[in-house]
């Protein structure tokens, strides 16, 4: 069986027919309750008419009930009962009386006012049909079975009663006698698409795929509509009968030339065979159809992006699948936000923005289609761009904060550190005000590495400081602290304590381990050869673990590496590690590095 995705026929036809909750089994717990919406959900009640020359208390409860003054309409029907003038309003007065009591919940007062209704009248339609639903719902089987049965008696062409019956029968596990009112039922109408799938849906619940495919199969084309006939396409797909299964999704499609789960079931046979020109052919109708909602769309869109991969041709007519998506939905944010992502993950940057922008136009009050806009602005290095949006957004939600974090970011990246120091100190004015701890000691710690790049180094270990006191665990500002003491010189022991708690808590961060090496680098430098060596053997070791763990990505960590090594004089394999920071960033000087070193150990 294949179980890669719900059958797209089986979802349609579980959504038409409404049969996901049929067929339950029975509650034995013997806890009486009743499920309002379901004793609510027929037409009963909207049937019963206000009758003739109706006195002016039941025209009065009519009314009530229609605001839904449920007190003020018991009371005009309960007056109606004492109107021997009126006597005719009777029933439908205790009908009504009858629906109150539902809506308030009383199921005792209820079943009391629909059997005086019975009373009355032993054959009317609404309560019979009423009082079936009430039993069902309380488990009291045996009542809702005779009871539908006189309905089925008094009324044969109330075709509800058969499939009541039916899904009682079902709940008792009573299948023959379930099959046995089927056949009364398809003898006095014919075969419908109902009785159809109900019989397929009984198969299903005995757990018999079989006997339903056999059923299924059996029927007559002309017993079989669209729903039916991808019910049996799924069924060979399942058997790995492809051919058939597009057989029968084709006979659907004739019958119904725009049945999307017809078309997503051949679409679907044609992606696991990978016959990706029928694919998006067949799968295009599904996408811009307005019939099915977004969601769901979405949802099948990523199990395609998640189960396949596509050759490099085939891109253009995926960006002409999802741009189809996004013209079907204009103003569906989710559908933006899927879109913008997939362009934006295949470099196309700047009609991931144009989406964006659309959608934060379309939705100027949604403070997310902002953030997003603004977010993809800043991925894409627009940054003036983002700067102006952010600020926008600031103004039009200023109880936000989460924007000013954006501005923060965004100015960083831009090196407007004096503009960014201001923008995290109105967050830290806030967090203080809240006593946030946690987000004050974040806040302080990014302010540090700003002073640091700004040349205050004073300021920069001060509020480190104010950092590891609030929180003396906090890693990367241990981190970011003792790798700023060691570039200036100072307080190398108290860097290397400080380095040494963040590789003890992540043992394979390469940023860690090359603080920690370096500063072992650096002290090293003053020591005399014998102690020196111990200390750069111990750098070596914790680089080459920091290779392990994605060192070789940053031109940074190579260059420390490649210090240790021509420290220890290993010069060959230095300059590799330099030639690839190199690589990295080729202007970074490293070029000009190597020729010096070069020299000076005579290469």
């Amino acid at each position: 069986m294949r179980k890669w995705i719900c059958s797209a026929a089986a979802l349609v036809v579980a959504v038409a027919l409404n049969c996901g909750g049929a067929f339950a089994q029975e509650n034995n717990g013997g806890v009486k309750s009743f499920n309002l919406d379901s004793l609510l959900k027929g037409s009963e009640f909207a049937k019963v008419e206000v009758p003739q020359d109706a006195s002016a208390a039941f025209i009065d409860g009519v009314k009530f009930m229609n605001t839904n003054e449920l007190e003020k309409a018991r009371a005009s029907f309960l007056k109606v009962l004492g109107d021997s003038a009126h006597a005719q309003n009777n029933t439908a007065a205790l009908f009504y009386l009858g629906k109150i009591a539902i809506l308030s919940e009383d199921i005792t007062s209820a079943q009391a006012y629909f059997e005086k209704v019975l009373q009355k009248d032993s054959t009317n339609l609404w309560c019979l049909s009423v009082m079936g639903r009430m039993y069902m719902s309380m488990n009291e089987n045996l009542h809702a079975e005779q009871t539908y049965t006189k309905l089925i008696e008094y009324h044969p062409n109330e075709n509800e009663a058969y499939y009541q019956l039916v899904n009682l029968y079902a709940r008792r596990s009573e299948f023959e006698k379930a099959y046995s009112v089927l056949d009364k039922l398809d003898t006095k109408n014919g075969r419908s698409v109902q009785s159809i799938m109900t019989r397929y849906n009984l198969y299903r619940v005995q757990q018999n795929l079989n006997g339903a495919f056999e059923y299924l199969t059996s029927l007559p084309a002309s017993d079989r509509d669209p729903i039916v006939n991808c019910i049996i396409a799924e069924m060979y797909t399942e058997r790995y009968d492809d051919s058939t299964a597009i057989n029968f999704y084709n006979m659907a499609l004739e019958q119904e030339p725009n049945f999307t789960s017809a078309l997503y079931g051949v679409a679907e046979i044609y992606r696991r065979r990978g016959d990706y020109d029928n694919y998006f052919k067949k799968l295009m109708p599904v996408i811009t159809s307005k019939e099915i909602d977004a969601p769901a769309k979405k949802e099948y869109l990523q199990m395609m992006f998640r189960n396949s991969s596509f050759d490099a041709k085939y891109k253009p007519s995926i960006d002409t699948l999802m741009l189809s998506f996004l013209n079907t939905h204009p103003a569906d944010t989710s559908v933006s936000y899927i879109c913008s992502g997939y362009f934006m993950s295949n470099n196309q940057d700047t009609l991931a923005t144009e989406i964006l922008l659309k959608n934060k136009r379309l939705h100027p009050k949604d403070p997310l289609a902002a953030q997003k806009y603004t977010l993809m602005l800043y991925w894409s290095n627009r940054l003036e761009d983002a700067e102006a949006s952010a600020r926008e957004a600031i103004l039009n939600w200023p109880d936000s904060l989460i924007f000013s974090e954006i501005l923060a970011i965004v100015l960083y990246k831009g090196e407007k550190y004096d503009e960014t120091l201001a923008t995290y100190q109105v967050l830290l004015d806030k967090a203080k005000r809240e006593g946030n701890n946690e987000q004050m000691v974040e806040i302080w710690s990014v302010m540090a590495d700003i002073f640091y790049k700004l040349g205050r180094e004073k300021d920069c270990f001060n509020t480190f400081k104010r950092v590891i006191k609030l929180s003396p665990d906090h890693i990367p500002s241990l981190n970011n602290y003792a790798y700023f003491l060691a570039e200036s010189g100072k307080e190398l022991k108290k860097a290397r304590q400080m380095s040494q708690k963040t590789i003890e808590a992540e043992p394979d961060n390469p940023t860690y381990l090359d603080t920690y090496a370096w500063i072992l680098y650096l002290m090293a430098e003053e020591m005399h050869s014998l102690d020196a060596k111990l200390y750069l053997e111990e750098a070596k070791k914790h680089m080459k673990h920091a290779m392990l763990y994605g060192g070789k990505e940053s031109d940074v960590i190579l260059d420390h590496y490649a210090c240790i090594l021509y420290a220890l004089n290993e010069y060959d394999l230095a300059f590799i590690y330099w030639e690839q920071a190199a690589k990295l960033a080729p202007d970074a000087g490293y070029s000009q590095k190597i020729k010096e070193k070069r020299a000076q150990a005579g290469k």
